[in-house]
């Protein structure tokens, strides 16, 4: 847990830099991912299988930054591919908020975009399990 909350505020910290106005969505992105990941009592709802994979979303937020500043178009790009997959999940939680909680398909691809995220932005890391668009536009479907 140490390490995890370590790297949140090392990401954190760098959010809080000035950014160029052409990162501005990009940033918007992995604040909305970090209050996905840290919202209130995430300690005692996120279930442990979960939990242990934080340190590496947060190495890849890191390393997510580090390539930003070389290269902000392939973000742009990527940023592009997830927001896909992100926006039916947020408009859903949003819409469907009580029985949200209560989907475990739902829960199952909340972590499928963690990990797709991974894929994305930080490849080197490798995922916990096999992702792509095709296995979320799959998981979608049983939501």
């Amino acid at each position: 847990v140490l390490d995890m909350l370590e790297k949140f505020h090392q990401v954190n910290k760098r959010l809080g830099k000035n950014v160029p106005p052409t990162w501005l969505k990009l940033v918007a992105d992995i604040r909305t991912q970090l209050e996905h990941l840290f919202y209130k009592g995430f300690l005692r709802q996120t279930e442990y299988q979960n939990l242990q994979h934080y340190p590496r979303y947060m190495q890849a937020l890191q390393l997510r930054l580090d390539k930003l500043s070389s290269h902000p178009d392939r973000d742009m790009r990527l940023l592009s591919e997830i927001t896909v997959f992100c926006r039916p999940y947020l408009d859903y939680l949003h819409a469907q908020h009580p029985q949200a909680q209560k989907n475990p398909e739902l829960e199952k691809y909340r972590w499928m975009l963690e990990e797709f995220r991974v894929s994305l932005f930080a490849q080197e890391l490798k995922t916990a399990y096999p992702v792509s668009a095709k296995r979320l536009q799959q998981q979608w479907k049983k939501v």
